[in-house]
C-alpha cells in the first residue's frame, strides 16, 4: 500500500541522489508480475529464500531502512508509511543536503 508514496518519493528526490530498493520475499512470478504492472521508478529486487529479513533481524512486513552515503544507518520503520508526509519529505531532503 505504501509503494505508490514511495515512487512519488523517489521521482521528486531520486535526481537529488536519493537511491531507493524495495525487496519482496515473494516468489519470482508474482514480483514479476506486480512490477511489470506498476511500473514503479525504482528497483524492486526478490529475495524469495528471506535471506536479508534474516540477516537484518526483520520480522514485520513492511521494515523500511534508510542509509546515510556513508552506509550508516540513519532511519528504521516497522510498519507502512505515508512516504507523502511532509515530515519524511524534510528528513529526506536534510539528510541529502548533509551528504
Amino acid at each position: 500500500m505504501e509503494m505508490p508514496s514511495m515512487a512519488d518519493l523517489y521521482k521528486e528526490f531520486g535526481s537529488q541522489g536519493l537511491a531507493m530498493v524495495a525487496v519482496s520475499s515473494e516468489d519470482v512470478d508474482t514480483v514479476r508480475d506486480y512490477a511489470a504492472s506498476t511500473r514503479y521508478p525504482f528497483t524492486i529486487l526478490v529475495d524469495p529464500e528471506d535471506v536479508l529479513s534474516q540477516r537484518l533481524g526483520i520480522n514485520a512486513i513492511p521494515t523500511t531502512f534508510i542509509v546515510d552515503k556513508q552506509g550508516q544507518l540513519v532511519y528504521q520503520h516497522v510498519g507502512g508509511n505515508d512516504w507523502n508526509s511532509s515530515g519524511v519529505r524534510e528528513q529526506i531532503r536534510g539528510l541529502l543536503a548533509n551528504e
